[in-house]
């Protein structure tokens, strides 16, 4: 089904009878369970309000995000959060959406400096599992008032509620940006040069470490973006502050840095890998201990961002990676099972956070019928 309003969603949902299975784009899970009824919001799209001067953007769910990109491109802005594609690593050819965007809080590279796709979310309407039309926050920012509705829906996998109207706080595209990159750098002396950059002022909008396929292949990745002299003159600070790490080759050339981000913002790199891919969130400080303890259980391939608090992982590996790490402190997400892999897909909460998540679930979808097969408490499913 493709409802083109947000009252005939609220009626589908208030009359069903089974489990709905949501999807915009279809580009960052697989397909619901066949007994579901499908929901698509592809149908429930197009800018509402656009404001550039008061840098607000209002727009329903469904609308692609190209098209959502290509009228901001038009005014010289951009979504901050730079939101990663999909396509490439789950092997689709479908475009996401920015509802799609929204449910899953993705973030990229610059989540290090601007904060995550949540931070710029200033409102929402939403339709709850009953069938309830709802909105929390409001379209500028003097107007996001009260509790936090809208925080609470990123991220959620659409199983607390169908997002039907987003108001998104946009900023100025950068013109400049400049990457600079030290090659030959293992894993610990990476991570420790990406801390020190990320230590200095100067705003730092991307921090990453790719490790090739050789010692000698890996580069330790950082961004600087801005006006032209702003980037001049911090990149030669951060390649003052790095002279410990070796050589430093800096790219000024700002449509190649796009490019090279963009692979970076959507693991293009291990786009090709066979295993499961996964997702790792853990603290910088602690992300080489992790790589660590992993490269001496499994076969696998990786790449660090957010200056270490984002490990993409691919495994050669039939088990759940999580009952394995032991005491470190990670949360991880199964990405794109490998062959017939039956893992709870979200990392399992503590139980007390376990608990207040059944509680939200309940309020906001009572009769647990949105995306029912997205269990954020991380049950295991069924065989």
């Amino acid at each position: 089904m493709t409802p083109t309003s947000e009252q005939e969603i609220a009626d589908i949902l208030r009359s069903a009878n089974r489990g709905v299975g949501l999807s915009g784009g279809g580009t960052r899970a697989g397909d619901p369970p066949d007994d579901l009824l499908a929901i698509s919001t592809r149908g429930f799209s197009g800018i509402i309000d656009y404001q550039p001067g008061t840098l607000t953007l209002v727009v329903r769910s469904g609308t692609p995000l190209s098209e959502v990109e290509a009228v901001l491109d038009e005014s010289g802005q951009c979504l901050m959060f730079e939101p990663p594609r999909h396509n490439r690593i789950m092997s689709s050819t479908d475009e996401s959406t920015i509802g799609g965007v929204i449910a899953t809080n993705a973030s990229g590279p610059r989540r290090v400096q601007w904060g995550s796709c949540r931070d710029f979310v200033l409102g929402t309407r939403f339709v709850t599992g009953n069938g309830r039309i709802l909105s929390s926050g409001g379209r500028v920012m003097k107007n996001v008032t009260g509790y936090d509705l809208s925080g609470l829906l990123c991220g959620s996998q659409g199983s607390l509620a169908v997002l039907t109207e987003i108001s998104i706080k946009v900023l100025p595209r950068s013109r400049s940006s400049a990457t600079l990159a030290i090659t030959g750098l293992g894993c610990a002396d990476a991570l420790k040069a990406l801390s020190t950059a990320m230590a200095t002022p100067h705003e730092i909008t991307g921090a990453a470490y790719l490790p090739g396929a050789g010692p000698d292949d890996s580069r330790t990745l950082l961004r600087i973006e801005g006006l032209e002299r702003s980037v001049r003159q911090r990149s030669a600070a951060i390649g003052a502050a790095l002279t410990e790490f070796g050589a430093i080759d800096a790219c000024n050339d700002h449509e190649r840095n796009v490019e090279l981000w963009s692979t970076i913002r959507d693991a293009e790199i291990l786009a090709g890998q066979e295993g499961s891919l996964w997702r790792i969130n853990t603290a910088a400080d602690i992300c080489g201990d992790l790589i660590v303890r992993l490269q001496g259980l499994i076969d696998m391939d990786y790449i660090v961002d957010w200056a270490g608090a984002l490990l993409w992982v691919v495994t050669r590996h039939d088990g759940d990676i999580r009952d394995q790490i032991g005491d470190i402190p990670f949360s991880a997400t199964l990405i794109r099972p490998a062959g017939a892999l039956n893992i709870a897909r979200f990392h399992p909460p503590m139980e007390g956070a376990r608990k207040i998540l059944s509680g939200i679930k309940h309020v906001f979808d009572p009769r647990n019928i949105l995306n029912p097969h997205i269990d954020l408490t991380g049950s295991r499913p069924s065989p």
